[in-house]
C-alpha cells in the first residue's frame, strides 16, 4: 500500500519497516509533512512516537497514524497495551519523568498540519477518564449543573441529557450512592457537556447494556466532532458505528484505518479468520495469545511480526521536557471560584456547610479564651466602686486607667477656678490628652495582642480549610486536567475561602470586642482621648488581612492534612512564641508599682530592650570561658532572630502600627511648641496638686493618702516628667534606633516588614502548588 497524508480515501495506512521491506508488506501509514501541506481531512498525525519511564521502561513503542477529523475512531487493544498513555499522549499529558520520542503534529488554524504547541492543543481535547469524577457526597444533578457552568452550559441541557440516559430520577442521590451503571452515565454527561475539537473517551461503555451503549455512540456521532473511544467489548452492531478504527499490539499501533476494511487488511497479511467469530473478537484474541489450534498459532505469528516490525524501525527524534509554565492557567474565571467553593462545602465531614460554623466557634472560643481575663479586669476596674472616692478608683488597678482619671479630676478642679491659670489649665488638658491617648492605646494593644495571638495565629492559622481534604484536593486536579477550571481559579478560590472563613470571621470577632471595650472603659477616659475609631478600625482590618496571608501561604504549602496542625505550630512557635517569650524575658518594663497593667506595658517603642544586663548576667556566671562564648552566641543569635521576628509577628501588626502612627500624628507625646512651656517645675504643679485634691478627698483614709515619701505621689511626678520630658521612643527590640523624629517613611517600612515574610513564603508556597496543579503538558 502506498504512503497517503489523508484518509479520503478510506484505506488502511501503512509504513516501511526498518528493515527496508517492501511498500506492500508494510503495515501502518506514517510520511514526513510537507511544510504548508493541507491536513485533508486529518486532525492529528503521531510519527514513531514514543514513551519510556525513568527506569527504562517503554510504554509506547512506535506509535505511528493519524486520525481523520470529524470521525468516530474506535481505539481497541488488550489492558496493558498501552491505551491509557497513548490517549494521554494525544491529550498532550505526559509524565515529568517519562523520556518521549518523535512528533506529533495537529491541524491549525489556517488547516495546515504543524508541530503540536500543547498548552494550545490542550484547550481543543476534552478527555474524559475513567477516574475523572469522584465527588462523592455532591448529589448527580448537583455535579452535572456545576460542570455544565464551568462550561458555559445551562442546566435545562443537562436536564435533557439525564433523561436520554435515564438518570433523571437519581437527580438527589450523592454520587457514591449511584450504581456502577448510573455513575458512568453520569461521566458520559459531564464528557458531552465538555464537548471540543477531539474528544477523548476513556472505556464510557463499560458496564451499560447494549441499547444504553448505542444511544451514547449516536449522542457522540451528533457532535459531528471528532470522538476516540476505548472500548473493551465490542459487538457488531456497535462496531458499525464507528468509522475508522486503531488497534493496538505489543505497546504499539498494528492497524489504523477505516473500520470496514480492518477485516480485509489482516486477511491480506495473511490471517485466517474462523467463520463462527466476529472477527473484532478474534483479532483481541491474537491481541491476547490465546490459541485453540494450529490457525491460531500461525495468525499469532503474523501478529507478532506485523508488531515487531513497527517496533524495531527506527525511533523517531526525543522531545523536549514538559512545559514549566502555563500562562493560560493563570487566568482567573468568578465561574471557576464560585462552582470550585460550592463543591468545597459537600467535603464537610458533618453536613454540608458545617465547616463554616468549625470556622467561625473555634476562633470564637479561643479570642474569647484570649482576651476574657482582661476584659473582665477592665469591667470590674471600670465598674462602680463602693467606699472610695474619684481620685483613688483605679488606684490598685490600672494605670492606663489611673492616671488619665486623676489628670482628668484636676483638670476638671482647675476649670472650675474662677481664677484659672489659662496657661497652665492648656497645660494640663495637652498633658491630659497625651496620657488618655496612651492609656487608649495601651488597652487596645493588650487586648488585640491577645486576641490576635490566640483567634488568629492559633484559632485560623492552625486549623486546616476544606481545601487540604485529600479527595477534594485530588478532584480539583482533575477537574483542572478536564478543563473545568483553571489552576488561577483554583488558587483564586482557597484565597477567597480563607479570607471569607478565616480573615472575615477573626475581623467580626475583634470588631465586636473593641465595641466591647469602648462600651466598658471609663467614659473620661475616651473623651480624652483623640485617637478616634478609623486609624484602629483600619489596622484592625490589615491585621485580619495579615494573618490571612500567613493562612493561605501555610495552606500553598505541602503539607498533608493531619500534619496541618503540627507544621502550623511550630510555624507560629518559631516566628512567634519564641522570639515573644525572648522579648518579654529581655525587656525592662517600667512598672515599679505593683499595677496589674502598666500604662506603657504595651506600647512597644516606650518600651526598653535589656540585652546588655543579660549579657552581663552570663559574664558573671562561674561557667567555663568556653561555655560563656557558647552561651554569648547562643544570646546573639537569639537577640537577632527576636529583632527579625519580633516586627513580623501577624498577631503585633494592631499595637506596633497603632503606637507609631499615634507617635508620627503627636497623639501619645506633647505637641513641640508646647512642649516648649512646660518643664519641671509645671510638672511638680500638677503633682502638688493633685496630691493637695487626694488628701482633701482622703483626710479620712490615712491608708490612700497622697505623700511624696516615695509612694504614688512621687510616682505620678516621675512618669509624668517621662512622658512629657524624656520621652525617648525608640524601634521594638532595639535601644539604638530612635524614633524621636518618626517619618512617614519609617512607618512605611514597618509597615512592609510585616508583609515581606509570608509573601516571600507565599511566592514559594504558591509556585509549589501552581506547579503540583498544573496539567503535565509535553508538546
Amino acid at each position: 500500500m502506498n504512503n497517503q497524508n489523508s484518509l479520503e480515501s478510506e484505506k488502511p495506512t501503512s509504513m516501511e519497516s526498518s528493515q527496508g521491506s517492501s511498500a506492500n508488506s508494510t503495515n501502518i501509514e506514517m510520511s514526513s509533512i510537507a511544510e504548508g501541506e493541507k491536513s485533508s481531512g486529518i486532525l492529528m498525525k503521531m510519527d514513531k512516537y514514543e514513551r519510556v519511564t525513568e527506569k527504562g521502561v517503554p510504554l509506547l513503542k512506535r506509535v505511528s497514524f493519524s486520525l481523520p477529523e470529524g470521525k468516530m475512531t474506535a481505539l481497541l487493544g488488550l489492558s496493558g497495551d498501552g491505551k491509557s498513555t497513548l490517549m494521554d499522549g494525544m491529550a498532550g499529558l505526559c509524565s515529568p519523568s517519562h523520556k518521549t520520542y518523535g512528533e506529533v503534529y495537529v491541524k491549525g488554524k489556517s488547516g495546515v498540519l504543524e508541530k503540536r504547541k500543547a498548552e494550545e492543543w490542550f484547550s481543543r481535547v476534552n478527555y474524559t477518564q475513567q477516574s475523572m469524577i469522584e465527588y462523592k457526597k455532591i448529589p448527580a444533578y448537583d455535579v452535572l449543573c456545576s460542570i455544565a457552568k464551568c462550561y458555559g452550559k445551562n442546566e435545562q441541557e443537562v436536564d435533557d441529557y439525564m433523561s436520554m440516559l435515564r438518570i433523571s430520577k437519581v437527580k438527589k442521590v450523592h454520587f457514591n450512592n449511584l450504581s456502577g451503571g448510573e455513575q458512568r452515565r453520569a461521566m458520559v454527561i459531564a464528557g458531552l457537556l465538555a464537548q471540543k475539537d477531539l474528544n477523548i473517551w476513556d472505556e464510557p461503555l463499560t458496564g451499560l447494556d447494549s441499547e444504553m451503549a448505542r444511544v451514547i455512540l449516536s449522542m457522540m456521532k451528533k457532535s459531528q466532532s471528532t470522538n476516540l473511544v476505548t472500548v473493551h467489548q465490542v459487538s457488531e452492531d456497535l462496531m458499525r458505528r464507528f468509522d475508522h478504527v486503531i488497534l493496538m499490539h505489543k505497546s504499539t499501533i498494528i492497524y489504523s484505518g477505516p473500520a470496514e476494511e480492518i477485516k480485509k487488511y489482516f486477511a491480506d497479511k495473511g490471517i485466517e479468520f474462523p467463520a463462527d467469530a466476529f472477527y473484532v473478537n478474534y483479532l483481541m484474541q491474537l491481541c491476547a495469545e490465546n490459541s485453540d489450534n494450529h490457525t491460531d498459532i500461525k495468525n499469532i505469528e503474523i501478529f507478532n511480526t506485523l508488531a515487531n516490525e513497527i517496533v524495531h524501525s527506527p525511533c523517531g527524534e526525543k522531545a523536549g521536557e514538559n512545559i514549566k509554565f502555563l500562562p493560560l492557567q493563570l487566568k482567573l474565571s468568578f465561574t471557576g471560584i464560585m462552582e470550585i467553593l460550592k463543591r468545597s462545602l459537600y467535603m464537610d465531614r458533618l453536613f454540608k456547610g458545617s465547616s463554616v460554623i468549625g470556622n467561625l466557634l473555634f476562633p470564637l472560643f479561643l479570642t474569647t479564651v484570649g482576651s476574657i481575663a482582661f476584659i473582665l479586669f477592665i469591667n470590674q476596674a471600670c465598674g462602680p466602686k463602693e467606699n472610695r472616692s474619684p481620685i483613688e478608683k483605679y488606684y490598685y488597678s490600672d494605670q492606663a486607667l489611673y492616671y488619665p482619671n486623676v489628670l482628668y479630676l484636676f483638670k476638671k478642679k482647675l476649670s472650675e477656678s474662677p481664677d484659672v491659670d489659662a496657661l497652665f489649665l492648656k497645660q494640663v488638658s495637652a498633658i491630659h490628652t497625651v496620657v488618655a491617648n496612651i492609656g487608649w492605646v495601651s488597652i487596645l494593644s493588650k487586648l488585640f495582642n491577645s486576641a490576635l495571638f490566640y483567634g488568629g495565629s492559633i484559632g485560623c492559622l492552625m486549623v486546616p480549610g476544606s481545601f487540604l481534604v485529600i479527595e477534594f484536593y485530588k478532584l480539583c486536579k482533575t477537574s483542572i486536567a478536564a478543563k473545568q477550571f483553571k489552576v488561577g481559579d483554583f488558587m483564586g478560590a482557597q484565597v477567597v475561602d480563607i479570607i471569607v472563613r478565616k480573615s472575615f470571621v477573626l475581623w467580626v470577632i475583634l470588631m465586636a470586642l473593641y465595641f466591647v471595650v469602648y462600651r466598658i472603659v471609663d467614659p473620661n477616659l475616651l473623651s480624652a482621648t483623640t485617637i478616634g475609631h478609623l486609624l484602629p478600625m483600619t489596622i484592625l482590618v490589615f491585621s485580619v488581612l495579615l494573618m490571612g496571608l500567613h493562612a493561605v501561604m501555610l495552606h500553598y504549602a505541602p503539607i498533608t492534612l493531619k500534619l496541618f496542625g503540627l507544621f502550623s505550630g511550630l510555624y507560629i512557635l518559631i516566628t512567634q512564641g519564641i522570639p515573644g517569650k525572648f522579648y518579654s524575658i529581655a525587656s525592662t518594663l517600667q512598672n515599679p508599682y505593683g499595677h496589674v497593667l502598666s500604662i506603657d506595658e504595651c506600647i512597644s517603642i516606650f518600651t526598653k530592650e535589656s540585652v546588655d544586663e543579660l549579657i552581663k548576667m552570663v559574664k558573671s556566671t562561674e561557667m567555663s570561658d568556653e561555655k560563656k562564648k557558647l552561651a554569648s552566641l547562643g544570646l546573639n543569635i537569639a537577640v537577632k532572630m527576636t529583632r527579625f521576628f519580633i516586627v513580623c509577628d501577624p498577631s503585633l501588626y494592631f499595637s506596633q502600627i497603632l503606637a507609631k502612627v499615634s507617635l508620627y500624628n503627636n497623639k501619645i507625646t506633647i505637641d513641640s511648641e508646647l512642649a516648649k512651656t512646660i518643664n519641671a517645675k509645671v510638672i511638680t504643679r500638677i503633682a502638688e496638686g493633685i496630691e493637695a485634691m487626694g488628701g482633701e478627698e482622703n483626710e479620712s483614709d490615712q491608708d490612700h493618702k497622697f505623700s511624696t515619701d516615695g509612694s504614688m505621689g512621687a510616682h505620678l511626678t516621675k512618669y509624668l516628667m517621662t512622658a512629657c520630658l524624656d520621652r525617648a521612643p525608640n524601634e521594638v527590640f532595639n535601644n539604638s534606633v530612635s524614633l524621636k523624629k518618626i517619618s512617614l517613611f519609617h512607618i512605611g517600612w514597618s509597615v512592609l516588614r510585616f508583609w515581606l515574610l509570608p509573601i516571600a513564603l507565599l511566592a514559594l508556597t504558591g509556585l509549589y502548588t501552581y506547579r503540583f496543579m498544573l496539567p503535565k503538558l509535553r508538546n
